[in-house]
C-alpha cells in the first residue's frame, strides 16, 4: 500500500528538465514582451519628439510669418527688408557678386548653391500697422546672440518699440544683442531669400537688400531644427566633448583654433549625417502685403541731366511769394563728373522759374561760405559787397544773380556751418542744401538746434548730387525728415541715364 502511494507521488512531480523548459519558455516570453514594450515605447517616445519638434517649428515659422506679414515700404535708405547669410561657425559673410543688377538666374543659383550643409543669416526688416517698427532674426550661438554658432545654435529675435516714421532711421541697425529673445535651441539651419517684384523671371534673387519703395514679392524662408535628445548626443560625444575642452582652454595660437573649429565642426555634421531622420526641415513662401496708406515718400531720385534741365523742386515748398535759400556746395569734389556745372545749371533754372513776388539767396560753400553780392559792381561801387538779406526775384535779381552763379568756381572741403546759420538768421519759408560729399555729423543736431523753437519751422530739403556710396545719405535724409523735408538723390551714375 505504501509502495503505491511512493509511485503515485513520483509520478505526479515534474522532472528537472521539465522545469528548466518552463522557466527557459518564460523567460523566452518575458524578454519578447519586454522588446514589445520597449519597441513601444520608443515608438511613442520617438513620435512624442517628434511631434513636439514639429510644434516647435510651427510655432516658430508662425511667428516670422506674422512678422513679415506686416513688412512695409518706408520710402527711405535704409533697408525695408535685408537678409545677410554667412557661416555657420563663424560671422563671415558668404562670397556675393560685385553687379548684383546683371546677375541671370542660373548665376544667382551657383552663388546660392554653396557647400555649407546648412545655412545662418541675420534678417531685418520693417513692419507697419499704426505705426512703424523693426524686426531681427539671427541664428546664432546658444549662449548669447552676437557670436557664431558652431552647426547648432539657437534662433533669436529682436522686436523694437512702436515709433513714428520720422525716427525710423534711428531707429535702424539700433537693435542690441542684449534686447533679442531666444525662440528656439535646436535650430541648424535658418535662411531667408526673397522674390523681387524687378524680377521678370520671379527666381530668388541672390541680392538680399530692399530700400526705400522695393519690398518683395515672397519671401522663402527655411528653418532646420534638431531633437532635444539629438543635440544632447551630439554634444556629448566623446570626440566633440574633446575638441570643446581644448577649444575652451584657449591656449593655443590660430592655427591651431582653427583646426581643432573644423575638426569639432566635422565631427558635429558627420553625426548629424547619420542622423537626417531627426532632422525637421520646414519650407515656406510668404506672400508680402505692400502698405497702401503710408506716408508720401521722403526719397526723390533724379538723373543728373534731369536736375540739370529742370532745377531745384520749389514747387514742392510754399507758392509764390515765398522766402527761399539756396546752399550749393563748390568744394573741390564738385569738379567730378560735370556735378558743380549741373547744380549752377539748375540754380540758373530755378531763379528763371521763381514767382516775381518770391525772395531768394543763394550761398555757396566749400571750407567757408560765400554769400550773393548786393548788387552789380559799378565805377562808382567796384565792390559792392554781400547782400545781408534775400532779394526779390525780379527780372533784373534773376538776370543779375544768374550771372553771377554762372561764373562761380569750385575747390575746398565740405563744411555748410556757416552759411546754414547765415540761411536760418534771414527767416526763409524753405532751404535747399546740396551737397556731393561727406558732411560732418554735426550738422544734423546743428540744424535742428537752428530749427527750434520757430513758428512756423523752416522747412529743409536736402539733394545729394553724385555717386550714393561717396554721399552722406544718411545724415541729408536724416536732416530731411527732422525739418519735414524732402531728400533727393542726383545721381550722376551715367547707367543711370539710359
Amino acid at each position: 500500500m505504501n509502495l503505491r502511494r511512493t509511485i503515485r507521488r513520483r509520478q505526479a512531480a515534474y522532472t528537472m528538465v521539465e522545469l528548466m523548459a518552463a522557466v527557459l519558455i518564460s523567460v523566452l516570453l518575458v524578454v519578447a514582451m519586454y522588446q514589445i514594450f520597449a519597441r513601444v515605447q520608443s515608438v511613442f517616445t520617438t513620435g512624442h519628439s517628434r511631434t513636439k519638434l514639429l510644434e516647435e517649428g510651427r510655432a516658430v515659422m508662425d511667428l516670422i510669418v506674422r512678422d513679415l506679414g506686416r513688412m512695409a515700404p518706408a520710402g527711405l535708405l535704409e533697408p525695408n527688408f535685408v537678409a545677410i547669410p554667412y557661416r555657420t561657425n563663424r560671422l563671415e559673410t558668404l562670397a556675393s557678386p560685385t553687379n548684383w543688377a546683371k546677375l541671370r538666374a542660373d548665376q544667382q543659383n551657383t552663388w546660392l548653391a554653396t557647400t555649407e550643409p546648412f545655412i545662418s543669416s541675420r534678417v531685418s526688416f520693417l513692419g507697419h500697422d499704426d505705426q512703424w517698427q523693426q524686426m531681427a532674426y539671427r541664428l546664432e550661438s546658444r549662449g548669447q546672440p552676437g557670436k557664431g554658432n558652431d552647426v547648432i545654435g539657437a534662433l533669436w529675435r529682436y522686436e523694437s518699440s512702436p515709433i513714428p516714421k520720422r525716427h525710423i532711421i534711428r531707429l535702424v541697425n539700433s537693435n542690441k544683442d542684449a534686447q533679442f529673445q531666444k525662440l528656439s535651441d535646436n535650430v541648424v539651419h535658418f535662411r531667408m531669400r526673397a522674390v523681387s517684384p524687378h524680377d521678370p523671371g520671379r527666381a530668388l534673387w541672390a541680392d538680399p537688400i530692399f530700400t526705400r519703395l522695393d519690398v518683395p514679392l515672397y519671401v522663402e524662408v527655411e528653418i532646420g531644427l534638431i531633437e532635444e535628445k539629438l543635440k544632447k548626443e551630439i554634444l556629448n560625444d566623446a570626440k566633440v566633448e574633446r575638441f570643446t575642452v581644448e577649444l575652451e582652454s584657449g591656449a593655443m595660437d590660430v592655427a591651431s583654433y582653427r583646426r581643432l573649429t573644423t575638426q569639432r565642426r566635422s565631427r558635429v555634421m558627420e553625426m548629424l549625417s547619420e542622423n537626417l531622420g531627426r532632422i525637421l526641415m520646414l519650407r515656406q513662401l510668404v506672400p508680402i502685403r505692400t502698405q497702401a496708406d503710408i506716408p508720401p515718400e521722403l526719397f526723390v531720385k533724379k538723373t543728373q541731366k534731369e536736375f540739370g534741365a529742370n532745377g531745384f523742386s520749389v514747387s514742392t515748398g510754399a507758392s509764390g511769394g515765398g522766402r527761399y535759400v539756396f546752399i550749393i556746395d563748390k568744394s573741390g569734389s564738385m569738379g567730378a563728373e560735370r556735378r558743380f556745372i549741373s547744380a549752377r545749371l539748375a540754380m540758373i533754372e530755378t531763379l528763371k522759374k521763381l514767382d516775381p513776388t518770391a525772395f531768394f539767396y543763394v550761398f555757396f560753400f566749400s571750407t567757408d561760405s560765400e554769400g550773393m553780392p548786393s548788387g552789380p559792381a559799378t565805377t562808382e561801387n567796384p565792390n559792392p559787397g554781400i547782400a545781408l538779406n534775400l532779394v526779390q526775384a525780379s527780372p533784373a535779381n534773376v538776370a543779375f544773380y544768374s550771372q553771377w552763379v554762372a561764373t562761380r568756381t569750385h575747390g575746398g572741403s565740405t563744411n555748410p556751418t556757416r552759411a546754414l546759420e547765415a540761411a536760418f538768421a534771414m527767416n526763409p519759408d524753405i532751404i535747399w542744401l546740396l551737397t556731393d560729399g561727406k558732411i560732418p555729423s554735426f550738422i544734423v543736431p546743428g540744424i535742428a538746434n537752428l530749427n527750434a523753437g520757430r513758428a512756423p519751422r523752416v522747412r529743409v530739403n536736402t539733394i545729394g548730387l553724385g555717386r550714393s556710396k561717396d554721399i552722406s545719405e544718411r545724415y541729408l535724409l536724416q536732416i530731411a525728415v527732422d525739418n519735414d523735408g524732402v531728400y533727393t538723390f542726383v545721381s550722376t551714375d551715367p547707367e543711370d541715364e539710359e
